[in-house]
């Protein structure tokens, strides 16, 4: 330290004591405990970045370079006062820094604060954690001109890099411990292969005995009207904030969320569902396409109507419960949207012949506590107030959603709100489809949604659509 101009004699009366951490290849790393000194230095609230918002930036970019300044602290010049503060002893003498040393509470908001005034200039295309920096585009030409950029910032400012730690024009580099790059962004590796490798647990005690290690720790104030929420309703707050915030890791993949007040459970099972917990639900599944949704149902729905209208003409079980659900429809004003909306939506697996017995289920309320879904892994259960009347599938006390064999939400007033929530949650999520109405599913996804992916539509349900699509 003292050949690189780190360090320099000093006569401070101050003194650190020296801790000597070992290395993973054996090696001695030299630290000061700089604890004391610590507790009467002024604390530097600077923030750091947000490592998702910073990976969220990357997931685009087709040309990654990352950069890693060498012992970047040591690249920050100590003012005159502050240098014997760093006092230390060795039994070569007594010395003090030239430079920002590690253990200082106020290092790491020093140093990013200082690359944050470099790199302002820079920041739609470079981004910055502490010594790693990276530069993402998304053509090579403009990579090129913003990595030159960045480094001649670099040099003006006197800071050097470590070129064997650097990577450069790479189209997926490890960054803050994922792999990123080609719109994807990953655990690396080798941070997981322990967790991979643990061999799966045998016996019941095994389970029991297995222990959890958190990975990142998230918190906020309670907005002022927050701290007023019933303890339930803070709980469901906590638990959408919380899955808003880590979506970018949750995305994609089921998990399963552990709380001690259990919410979801108790608002399935409450028979008066808490307004502001719904609705807190219904923004975990992130569901963006409402408007587009109604506005693609309702333009189809005279023409699934009419469609609809003709199979009756025929035999056969189709055609005897589409005369069923327009039975009760004629009953009821036509002209009324949500009407319409659940003649189109209930009478669609029943034209596309798919087996909706297991799917749409009835509870009645006044005979037993909790519906039957012992075999309705997915479903719609229908609550009725001892009503038997051949309307009340159109306009029933509630309407439940069963997913993966649980009721999730419940006392829904329409069905084409049930239909969308339910399509929310399962896309959102990457749950599959009922399959005795994948088609359904797959008409809403594909035809009023326009959420398209590889799979073809079957015969019945492409003639459906090119049906739909022709022009007046």
């Amino acid at each position: 330290m003292l050949k690189l101009g780190v360090i320099e004699p000093s006569r401070s009366a101050w003194s650190s004591p020296i801790v000597m951490v070992p290395k993973p290849d054996g090696t001695l790393h030299f630290c000061n405990d700089f604890r004391r000194l610590n507790e009467v230095s002024e604390f530097d609230g600077y923030p750091m970045p947000r490592v998702d918002e910073l990976l969220k930036r990357l997931g685009r970019a087709r040309f990654i370079s990352t950069l890693d300044l060498t012992k970047g602290y040591w690249q920050v010049a100590f003012t005159e006062s502050a240098k014997p503060k760093t006092a230390f002893s060795t039994p070569s003498g007594h010395w003090q820094y030239r430079t920002l040393p590690f253990g200082l509470h106020g290092a790491p908001a020093t140093f990013q604060r200082m690359m944050d005034v470099l790199l302002r200039t820079h920041q739609a295309y470079a981004a910055v954690y502490l010594d790693d920096v990276v530069i993402h585009s998304e053509t090579w030409e403009e990579h090129l001109g913003q990595l030159r950029r960045v480094l001649m910032e670099l040099r003006r400012a006197g800071l050097t890099a470590n070129p064997r730690k650097c990577h450069l024009a790479l189209a997926e580099a490890q960054y803050l411990g994922f792999q990123v790059g080609r719109g994807l962004i990953r655990l690396q590796q080798r941070k997981i292969e322990d967790i991979l490798n643990a061999p799966l647990p045998k016996t019941k005690t095994q389970v029991q005995d297995g222990e959890e290690h958190p990975v990142i720790y998230i918190s906020r104030k309670l907005t002022t009207a927050e701290t007023q929420y019933a303890a339930m309703e803070k709980e469901a707050l906590a638990i959408k904030w919380a899955v808003l915030e880590l979506r970018y890791y949750l995305l994609g993949h089921r998990f399963t969320l552990m709380t001690d007040h259990a919410p979801l459970h108790w608002m399935s099972r409450a028979k008066d569902t808490n307004a502001r917990i719904a609705a807190e639900f219904h923004r975990i599944t992130n569901i963006s396409l409402k408007n587009k949704f109604y506005a693609e149902l309702d333009k189809h729905t005279p023409r699934l109507l009419a469609v609809y209208r003709q199979k009756p003409a025929r035999t056969g079980k189709a055609a005897e419960a589409l005369r069923s659900i327009f039975s009760a429809y004629d009953l009821l004003e036509t002209n009324d949207i949500n009407n319409r909306r659940t003649a189109g939506v209930r009478g669609l697996p029943v034209y596309l012949r798919e087996d909706d017995s297991v799917f749409f289920k009835m509870w009645n309320t006044e005979e037993v506590d909790e519906p039957d879904i012992a075999d309705s892994a997915v479903a719609l259960v229908s609550m009725v107030n001892g009503d038997s009347s051949s309307t009340v599938q159109f306009d029933p006390a509630g309407i439940a959603i069963v997913l993966e064999g649980d009721i999730v939400l419940r006392d829904i007033c329409r069905l084409a709100d049930t239909f969308l929530l339910m399509f929310g949650l399962i896309y959102a999520l990457h749950l599959d489809y009922s399959k005795e109405l994948t088609q359904t599913f797959n008409f809403i996804q594909k035809v009023l949604l326009g959420l398209e992916d590889s799979k073809p539509l079957a015969p019945r349900l492409l003639s459906l659509k090119n049906y739909l699509l022709i022009k007046e």
